[in-house]
């Protein structure tokens, strides 16, 4: 039966759509394959119809199609029927050989909206054309981007009805990709050479005296860009160089000429003001050395030079503030070793600039402390962290005196350490002052203990003699009493012991005399050489004379009931002796109370102020102390 247009439905296209591909001169212009899957298709089962309805005018596109090496393909009907011929399939690949016959949104899925859009401005009789137009496509399953240049040209007949359109479709991904590939390369170039501070290329032709550069060369010295491109005079550049730089660049441009090498820091002077330049090139000489051109960059370098100048200045406060400062200034590189110190520690240490001791300031440090401070160092260095430490320091004069370091990291500009800086304080007078706040402190501490303790064995010994009760008290009161001038004693300032008889006896027995038992001339004995005291001599003796009373009636044979001590001095050839014996049933403590603060300050008085000799013995039988002083 034939449908209304006299077709039998399900007819096959006739092969006459293209009569003369079944003569055997044209069998090879089309792929046998395809030709057999357009003859055999069943186009009136799709929106493109049976064939015999189609115009002549759409026929002979198809027969076009068919026969072109060019890639095309027919968009038949408002649908977009695909009638692809050989070499658009052979492009688009296997992914779309199922495209025969279907509308176009159903081959190109990605691009149905764009193919649309096309068909519709094609049978609105408008034809359409593009150049590197991306489409994405599918190739062995996976999605691939693709460039093409297309072209749309609608097929109209001879009344002038649109009954599609004829795709011309010419891959250029190839092309765009180099072109892509190349735009990407020139930006890298300029990041590489912005990142390198490079601002502009130039090529002078030493023919014609003309100067090539890109736009921004050309700004710096104040030359038109559009110009500078096409090549402009040498002089126009020429200008742009800063008047105080123009003798140096010709130089150095003179010297390029023979050398072939260029390079030369300058200022010009151009639309963005005056900037620091460092012109580099090379020069190609012809086969008879006659220069031909000249290519060359050019890096910004004003913010270096300016960063530079800032830190100069800054450099030279910062030396003129250490030289004024009384401190001394270091700075230690990461190893600790001294790269840098003030005239304060030359002053300090004795030694010049010269001089290789002076950066190896652990060297100065005293023995004692020298490993407490290479410890605090070390944790320091470990931790990034603060360093603070007291250490005496070897003084120019010998001497050693007590400084305070304080230390802080320096680091860069990424946070890492590269050293540290630092002051060292001179605090000797200030530890002196410290040691002898401490040593009043303790020996008001041991003075007070001792005013109980010897109290106590005064009240011991005065309840050891026979008195009824008004005599003890008056018998205690006495010896407080003189415990009182004792120490009234040993606040004068230098006494001269004149109210005491001027002699060391005298001073020794008034020392003594709270101690002294009532009716015995046994229990203290003062005996020997006696000696006039000079004015010096009265104060020391009195406060060593004291310490070893006041030791003695605590723990020793002042604190027992049948203690004995027995005081002798001898003079011989300018050297006093004196034999301080305890004897008795005395405390244990005294035989081993000798590492005390008294004896300490027995020590000191008698080798350190008076250059005498301190010596004590401890025996079952008691105690012996013997002092030798040099006397003038």
């Amino acid at each position: 039966m034939l449908d209304a247009k006299g077709v039998t439905p399900g007819e096959k296209m006739p092969i006459s759509l293209v009569p003369r591909m079944e003569a055997g001169s044209h069998h090879n212009t089309m792929s046998n394959s395809l030709l057999q899957r357009v003859r055999d298709f069943d186009w009136a089962s799709c929106p493109a119809g049976p064939v015999e309805i189609w115009p002549e005018e759409l026929r002979a596109v198809c027969r076009t199609a068919l026969l072109s090496s060019t890639p095309m393909a027919v968009l038949i009907g408002r649908a977009g029927v695909v009638l692809p011929n050989d070499a658009i399939r052979i492009l688009f690949g296997p992914d779309y050989a199922h495209g025969l016959g279907k509308p176009v949104a159903e081959v190109l899925i990605h691009s149905a909206p764009f193919a649309h859009d096309l068909l519709e401005r094609a049978f609105r009789g408008h034809s359409s054309r593009f150049h590197d137009i991306p489409l994405p496509l599918s190739e062995a399953g996976k999605a691939r981007q693709a460039w093409f240049d297309l072209e749309f040209t609608p097929i109209i007949d001879a009344k002038g009805d649109v009954h599609g359109a004829l795709v011309v479709c010419i891959e250029t991904t190839q092309r765009k990709k180099a072109l892509m590939d190349l735009e990407s390369s020139r930006e890298r170039l300029d990041l590489a050479l912005e990142s390198g501070g490079v601002v502009g290329v130039w090529e002078i032709d030493f023919e014609h005296e003309t100067v090539r550069s890109d736009a921004r060369y050309a700004l710096l010295h104040n030359v038109d860009p559009d110009v500078a491109a096409i090549g402009a005079h040498r002089d126009l550049f020429m200008a742009g160089i800063h008047p105080d730089d123009l003798a140096h660049v010709m130089q150095a441009f003179d010297k390029a000429k023979i050398e072939g090498i260029y390079r030369c820091q300058h200022r010009v002077v151009g639309k963005t003001g005056t900037r620091w330049i460092v012109a580099s090139g090379r020069i190609k000489h012809d086969g008879k050395g006659k220069p031909l051109t000249f290519t060359g960059t050019a890096i910004d370098v004003t913010e270096q030079i300016e960063t530079s100048a800032a830190l100069t200045e800054s450099e030279k406060r910062f030396r003129t503030y250490a030289e004024t400062l009384p401190h001394v200034i270091f700075e230690w590189n990461n190893t600790g070793r001294a790269t840098y110190v003030n005239r304060r520690w030359n002053e300090f240490t004795g030694c010049d600039e010269n001089d290789p001791r002076v950066w190896d300031w652990q060297s100065f440090v005293h023995p004692d402390e020298r490993a407490l401070v290479l410890a605090d160092w070390t944790r320091a260095r470990a931790t990034e962290d603060q360093l603070s430490f007291e250490a005496r320091h070897l003084h120019a004069s010998g001497q050693y005196r007590w400084m305070r370091a304080a230390a802080l990291p320096i680091r860069d500009s990424n946070g890492v350490m590269r050293g540290w800086i630092g002051t060292l304080t001179d605090i000797h007078e200030e530890k002196l002052l410290q040691e002898e706040r401490e040593l009043v402190s303790r020996e008001l501490d041991h003075r007070i203990k001792n005013f109980f303790a010897v109290t106590r064995g005064l009240v011991n010994l005065t309840a050891r003699e026979n008195h009824d009760d008004s005599s003890f008290v008056e018998r205690i009161q006495g010896r407080l009493t003189a415990l009182h001038h004792s120490h009234d004693l040993i606040r004068q300032d230098g006494g001269t012991g004149a109210q005491h008889g001027d002699t060391l006896h005298a001073l020794i027995r008034h020392l003594l005399a709270p101690y002294t038992v009532e009716g015995s001339s046994e229990h203290i004995v003062v005996e020997g050489d006696d000696i006039s005291l000079l004015a010096q001599e009265a104060t020391p003796f009195a406060l060593v004379f004291h310490e070893l009373a006041t030791n003695a009636a605590k723990y020793g044979a002042l604190s027992a009931a049948d203690g004995r001590l027995n005081v002798s001095s001898s003079y011989l050839d300018g050297t006093l002796t004196l034999l301080w014996r305890e004897r008795g049933d005395m405390r244990s403590e005294n035989l081993t109370h000798g590492g005390g603060f008294g004896s300490r300050l027995i020590h000191m008085i008698i080798e350190r102020q008076m250059n005498g000799r301190f010596e004590r013995s401890d025996t079952p039988e008691g105690v012996t102390i013997l002092l030798e002083i040099p006397r003038p």
